[in-house]
């Protein structure tokens, strides 16, 4: 273990991650203290920069590889992060809640659209009904359904939940200032994104919120409702960061 002498520090000393590696060191943060592997005795900590709001891990990069160096990189992640193919999950922790202000049920018609966008609804519909993310319903509210053309020429089931919106009623937590994320990522070589598979469809509903979920879909079709959380309601995004948080 490197040992560094600094004349001007203002700390006793400052202790890096080989340290409590090496001595198999625990630390608590509530008390403050850490703990040395073998040894009963308590130590005294404080943070470095008592001054800062909070404490924060600086983006870091890996850079200068080799082909085979990548190589052992691009194997290691397929290894520690294997490729999900099962039914989407859900978490346990948190139901989202839709609460109005209005108590008259908002009703509106579906959208007409082309013979090819229709099958596209249909087989998303059958797919999220497969998944247990919708069942049919016959709520007093209807939202229309949009298909969204993608990049990839693929299309995106959306919900029009404007008018639903316009009646909701929204939590105030705060959601990330992307220009404080950019400025940490200013520094890094290469930029790594972890993306959870449809999300805000992992958040349940909460059973009253079942109704206000309805979607218009086409003559052919009955309506559905959602078991989970479409990424169009208001308010979905603040309670998601939530959840990251609690995590």
């Amino acid at each position: 273990m490197l040992v560094t002498i600094v004349e001007t520090l203002e700390y006793a000393c400052l202790l890096g991650v080989d340290f409590y590696r090496t001595f198999n060191a625990i630390v608590y943060p509530r008390e403050d203290i850490l703990t040395v592997d073998g040894s009963d005795e308590k130590i005294a900590l404080e943070v470095a920069s008592p001054s800062a709001t909070s404490v924060c891990a600086t983006a870091t990069g890996v850079a200068n590889l080799d082909e085979q160096q990548a190589a052992q990189l691009n194997e290691l992640l397929d290894r520690a992060i294997p490729i999900a193919d099962g039914p989407l999950g859900c978490t346990n922790l948190t139901k989202h809640r839709i609460i109005v202000d209005s108590a008259k049920p908002i009703r509106q018609r579906y959208y007409s659209v082309s013979p090819k966008i229709e099958e596209e609804m249909h087989s998303q519909v059958r797919g999220m009904l497969a998944d247990g993310i919708i069942r049919r319903s016959d709520s007093q509210w209807s939202s229309p359904v949009v298909m969204v053309r993608k990049a990839n020429g693929k299309y995106r089931f959306c919900v029009d939940y404007r008018k639903l919106n316009a009646c909701t009623k929204v939590s105030a937590y705060p959601l990330h200032n992307m220009d404080a994320i950019l400025r940490k990522l200013r520094d890094a070589r290469y930029i790594t994104t972890l993306d959870m598979s449809a999300g805000y469809h992992q958040v349940p509903l909460h059973e009253d919120s079942y109704e206000y979920t309805l979607r218009s879909l086409c003559q052919a079709w009955a309506c559905t409702s959602g078991f989970v959380c479409p990424s169009e309601f208001l308010g979905v995004q603040r309670h998601f960061r939530s959840l990251w948080t609690e995590l």
